[in-house]
């Protein structure tokens, strides 16, 4: 049985206590623990916690374990608690190098990959991908979900940066939009961002479109999100590339929506065939092995 322990600074939206829920939950020979240094973010946002780093049981697994999964940041409070040269340390980047400072982690690291999704991947060239989990076995569509009433947008950004700015998903684009739409009756703005994470998935749960990052080339876990509840998302991804999302941007984001707004059928449809999508190829089932493989070799 492999020892892994799983450190992220700060919760990272949740993602690296995902790859630790899926572990536990579908992989079978490990022991893994999600290690961090805090489960919430100054806007409220409250994120599920396995064990804070301040606590010695969370030390002393770290000093015990076969493998230390890092993610972003390898403060020195964990660099200590590391013997490199008996333990593995993996590194798993997900924010862009245009956001911080990676050289640190990326040299102490025996191996590095980045998270497996289009923006990463092309910043982070020469890297290896691991895939960022989503238990979509355990979320599902809203039970009798309709689309002859209001329709709910799902709107719930990391941040409000001006377009131009990095790590932009377009609040300044998107938020005048979904205000003037919330006005007409039919349309159901779902939009908060200081929920805890389980209350947010519930209440995301029950929305047709799910407005992502329009700025990047890429997408996030938001999309991920609405396809598992068979809802459409809207990112700036190249429709070319393949995901089951709505490719969209800073200058059609109103176009898009009106669209499939004004064609429920259209809206259903697309959400359905998102579902299928993600049970096809975003399974965590599979992905588990993945990540197994890469700790036991």
């Amino acid at each position: 049985m492999v020892k892994v322990a799983i450190y992220s600074t700060t919760p990272i939206a949740g993602a690296p206590w995902l790859i630790y829920h899926c572990l536990n939950k579908y992989a079978d020979d490990i022991d893994v623990r999600h290690i961090q240094q805090r489960n919430r973010y100054g806007d409220g946002r409250v994120f599920p916690k396995d064990m804070l780093i301040n606590h010695a049981d969370a030390k002393n697994f770290i000093r015990k374990a076969d493998v230390v999964h890092v993610h972003n940041y390898l403060p020195p409070e964990l660099e200590q608690l590391i013997n490199f040269e008996k333990q593995k340390v993996i590194a798993t980047l997900h924010s862009v190098p245009r956001q911080g400072n990676w050289r640190h982690l990326i040299s102490k690291a025996h191996e590095v990959y980045c998270i497996r999704q289009p923006m990463q991947m092309a910043e982070y060239r020469g890297f290896k991908s691991l895939p960022n989990m989503f238990d979509i076995w355990q979320w599902f569509p809203y039970p009798n979900k309709t689309y002859d009433g209001q329709i709910g947008i799902v709107y719930c950004p990391s941040n409000k940066h001006q377009d131009d700015k990095i790590a932009s998903k377009g609040y300044h684009t998107v938020m005048p939009i979904l205000e003037k739409l919330n006005k007409r009756g039919d349309i159901k703005l779902i939009h908060h961002t200081n929920v805890e994470y389980f209350k947010n998935l519930r209440l995301k749960r029950e929305g047709h479109i799910f407005v992502d990052d329009i700025i990047g080339k890429g997408w996030h876990l938001t999309s991920i999100e609405g396809a598992t509840f068979g809802a459409i998302s809207l990112n700036n991804t190249p429709s070319k590339m393949g995901y089951p999302f709505v490719e969209t941007n800073n200058k059609n984001t109103e176009e898009v929506l009106m669209r499939y707004i004004n064609d429920r059928a259209l809206l259903e449809q697309t959400g359905k065939a998102a579902r299928e999508w993600v049970e096809e190829h975003y399974n965590p089932v599979e992905q588990v092995k993945e990540y197994m493989e890469v700790y036991n070799r």
